[in-house]
């Protein structure tokens, strides 16, 4: 390799030196090769996308998400009830049951419009991933609609029927994606 500024012959540098590397003869700054940028073999380059500190890792998923319990536990007491009272009102166990399982099922509506809804907003991210400073994007780091954000609500009953594994592998995953952020094709960013 030659001095771009003296073109004296130069030693070639060590692979991460601790500073600029310059020329021995005239002093010079001599550009590095860049390195190439590291990759997942699955998800492509693993740099987070700009204007993100990074990406969130596990524990700190693993918090917002029980932030978000509290919260949906909050909003959702009052459905809570319906069951217990058409238990103690309720004669007809048919009955009881049909109230119970319409119970169920506006909670877990609830639960989707929670999620899909504020991580499709100008937030992007629930109350607890907002607390925590985290975002839910799309592999760009662009902002996520609705539809996609729904895809990724429903893809977490995967992520919990494979025993928790399905959230767990966000441990493991270049880019910190559970499951769900796979198939959705969503990140979760600092």
């Amino acid at each position: 390799m030659l001095c771009p500024q003296c073109g004296q012959p130069v030693p070639e540098p060590e692979p991460t030196p601790p500073r600029p590397w310059a020329c021995p003869a005239c002093g010079s700054e001599i550009p590095m090769r860049a390195e190439p940028d590291p990759v997942d073999e699955f998800a492509g380059p693993v740099h987070p996308p700009a204007g993100t500190i990074g990406y969130a890792g596990f524990w700190r998923r693993a918090v917002a998400f029980v932030i978000d319990s509290i919260v949906l536990m909050i909003i959702g007491f009052p459905l809570g009830l319906v069951p217990a009272l058409a238990v103690i009102t309720d004669h007809d166990p048919a009955s009881a049951i049909g109230k119970m399982a319409a119970a169920i099922a506006v909670r877990g509506a609830l639960s989707w419009l929670y999620f899909a809804g504020l991580e499709s907003s100008g937030w992007q991210a629930t109350v607890g991933k907002r607390v925590l400073g985290l975002r839910v994007t799309d592999s760009t780091g662009a902002h996520i609609r609705f539809g996609r954000a729904s895809a990724r609500f429903f893809a977490k009953i995967l992520s919990g029927a494979l025993c928790g594994l399905g959230f767990l592998i966000a441990a493991f995953t270049a880019r910190r994606q559970a499951l769900h952020d796979l198939i959705a094709g969503t990140l979760v960013v600092r």
